[in-house]
């Protein structure tokens, strides 16, 4: 045990060393290192998105917009008070969504330009891809949502795919799957699909679809090159059928329609190449499990985005061991969000989002040194800097801590 503690104090010692290294090292970088910026990811301007367990609804958004467009940001998700969810059983009485849309239409928007309307893929328990009655109520909730967006002049919908309870993408765990094959699921995702682009286009033509992950979460199928292996392996795995559903989109989307890959896997980002691999990855690799019809459509119209987890970066809340924020001293968290808000936008073709739990933008709780790091980077790609210093040797520290932590434990 004695050892143990002898090799942890060991490392501890090591991290502190490198720490001061890292920062004594930070002038010789600032001077040799540009900004590493993806040339394909530089034509449009770069925009940072808000959205968290702080999501606003209409109505607290039409009364303070004005404190709120203080804040770093280019737009918001804003949640709607009549729902999220739009698989239902049955259509929402548009009654439910009058003081959304009065709120809506009222409140102005100066700073704020880049706004989102939440919808949630969850299903309501029972919903069924091939039930036409299902769909109708679905599609008429869809078409509702786009309306509302489109009334207030936002950019579109951001569409979040994780199922929080009823998992509408796992082939193995759906009832109908004793009956039909994973083929004749695939095939009736990639036509929902279709109609869920399709009614959205219609209601706000040009719409953007912030998609907080798409194929970006399914990278892991590439491993197994075997295509019949591999859709197998989609059959019996969670997000198996998104690839139909977002094939589906693809089918009908529009010329003038955005769909962004919100890359949610980089939430855990710890270096700047992360990010421009993923990039490529996202826009070549995962070609793979396009349909070969959409693939030029899928070059042309997908953006990649990427996200900031700010609970994770700065170990908000109960602190967790598995986190190696955990082993970081408050400066370096900071350093940690200035560094991947930087090398985020750097590499994204338009959209970062920003994503908390812990923390409330709109209700002034937020940790010391989040908005100064988040200004910071904005700051630097505005102007064409570097970002002036490396951060990624001194979390690769604290990731041996938490891993030596881990062992003794």
């Amino acid at each position: 045990m004695f050892k143990q503690f002898g090799i942890l104090k060991y490392i501890r010692k090591q991290f502190y060393q490198g720490t001061i290294i890292a920062l004594c090292t930070t002038l010789v970088y600032m001077g040799c290192v540009g900004t590493h910026v993806n040339t394909q990811a530089q034509k449009l301007p770069k925009k940072l998105i808000e959205y968290g367990w702080d999501v606003p609804t209409p109505a607290f958004v039409n009364q303070n917009i004005k404190e709120m467009e203080k804040r770093p940001f280019n737009g918001i998700v804003i949640q709607l008070k009549g729902g999220r969810k739009v698989f239902l059983h049955k259509p929402y009485d548009s009654k439910e969504f009058d003081r959304d849309l009065q709120s809506l239409k009222s409140t102005k928007f100066t700073k704020f330009t880049e706004n989102f309307v939440l919808m949630w893929a969850t299903p309501e328990e029972g919903w069924d891809w091939f039930s036409d009655r299902d769909w109708e109520a679905s599609e008429q909730n869809i078409r509702l949502f786009a309306r509302l967006a489109r009334s207030a002049g936002f950019e579109g919908i951001a569409f979040d795919p994780e199922p929080y309870g009823v998992d509408p993408w796992i082939y193995a765990k759906l009832t109908g799957a004793k009956d039909k094959s994973f083929a004749e699921y695939s095939q009736q995702v990639q036509k929902r699909g279709a109609q869920f682009m399709q009614a959205i286009q219609e209601e706000m033509p040009g719409v953007k679809v912030l998609s907080l992950f798409q194929l970006s979460y399914l990278k892991d199928f590439l491993a197994q090159r075997n295509l019949q292996k591999r859709m197998r392996q989609m059959s019996e795995e969670s997000y198996g059928l998104l690839a139909a559903f977002f094939n589906g989109m693809l089918d009908v989307a529009a010329p003038n329609i955005t769909i962004v890959d919100g890359n949610e896997h980089s939430y855990y980002y710890a270096g700047k190449q992360q990010f421009f691999d993923n990039y490529k990855l996202i826009k070549e690799k995962l070609l793979t499990l396009v349909d070969e019809k959409n693939r030029q459509k899928y070059a042309q119209q997908v953006q990649v985005g990427h996200a900031l987890y700010i609970d994770y970066l700065f170990d908000l809340g109960k602190p967790q061991a598995s986190r190696p924020s955990h082993y970081l001293n408050s400066l370096q968290r900071q350093q940690w969000l200035e560094h991947n808000t930087y090398y985020g936008l750097s590499s994204s073709d338009e959209y970062v989002w920003c994503y908390s739990e812990e923390m409330d933008w709109w209700q002034n709780n937020v940790p010391s040194g989040v908005e100064e790091a988040i200004r910071a980077a904005r700051q630097k790609i505005e102007k064409g800097e570097p970002l002036g210093f490396n951060i990624e040797g001194t979390i690769q520290w604290a990731k041996m801590l938490q891993m030596t932590e881990k062992i003794i434990q």
